[in-house]
């Protein structure tokens, strides 16, 4: 049932003074509004939205907490889109990344990812959306492994009518 997986390099950071946005600022700012949000969630200060862009296409997106995470980070992840019958709705097409960056706000660092994703929703009356997030403090290329600190959690996102 994996939806996305996302690993972004360090790359793009952009920093901002003022206090970090709210989940609904969040979220206006990186949905479109062609689409219709079907659900949102904070979760420890960490954000996560779905919004249905056609019958068959979502666009998910995350902003997860980096703060304390080095140059040597990893970070991934997965999302899990399922229908009432517990069945998994992702079509097997890669995710189209929208944007993925990092941003300091701050004290703090997230990595923010937004991507369409394709379903084959067929007569599904009901979307389970979860995400699984996992973070290394320091990430080995060579050995492709995590090194210290492997830290992985799943945030269950919102149960919602296509």
């Amino acid at each position: 049932m994996l939806v996305a997986g996302a690993l972004i390099p360090t790359v793009l950071v952009a920093g901002r003074a003022e206090a970090s946005p709210t989940l609904n600022e969040w979220v206006a700012a990186n949905a479109s509004t062609n689409e219709k949000t079907l659900c949102t969630r904070e979760e420890s200060g960490e954000f996560f939205f779905i919004a249905l862009a056609s019958p068959n296409r979502v666009r998910v997106g995350s902003r997860i907490d980096m703060t304390g995470y080095g140059e040597t980070q990893e970070f991934g992840t997965a999302w899990i889109i399922g229908n009432e019958k517990a069945g998994s709705i992702v079509a097997k097409v890669q995710p189209s990344p929208i944007k993925e960056r990092y941003v300091r706000e701050g004290a703090k660092f997230y990595a923010d990812n937004i991507e369409y994703q394709t379903l084959s929703t067929g007569e599904s009356a009901l979307l389970r959306v979860d995400v699984r997030v996992h973070k290394c403090r320091v990430w080995s290329p060579s050995s492709n492994t995590c090194d210290r600190d492997l830290k992985s959690y799943a945030v269950k996102v919102c149960e919602t009518r296509p």
